[in-house]
């Protein structure tokens, strides 16, 4: 039974990994996934990915706009899971839900 835990929760981290780099690269400015993990790697200092270099236009719009949107995204959804689940186990009650 542990097994199948560990890969259905590996399986939640690689989705949340891949959707997460649709929100970055999805959009009005065009970016592909390369373009995105460069501009990433630039920033975090690592050496370059690839021979794709993004234009200032992409990377202000993915570090201004689009990771902003993402990691918000992220934190707000990570609190409304917290706080069901601390709702749930105050009340002992498996319906409770933040909106209580």
């Amino acid at each position: 039974m542990k097994v199948r835990n560990l890969a259905f929760f590996l399986l939640l981290i690689t989705l949340l990994i891949v959707v997460s780099m649709v929100s970055l690269i999805c959009g009005q400015v065009d970016m592909s996934a390369q373009e995105a993990a460069a501009s990433m790697a630039h920033y975090l200092g690592l050496p370059m990915l690839a021979d794709v270099t993004p234009s200032a236009e992409q990377e202000a719009v993915l570090w201004h706009i689009r990771m902003p949107r993402t990691l918000t995204g992220l934190l707000v959804g990570a609190s409304l899971s917290a706080s069901g689940a601390v709702l749930q186990g105050i009340f002992s009650n498996p319906l409770a839900d933040p909106g209580i």
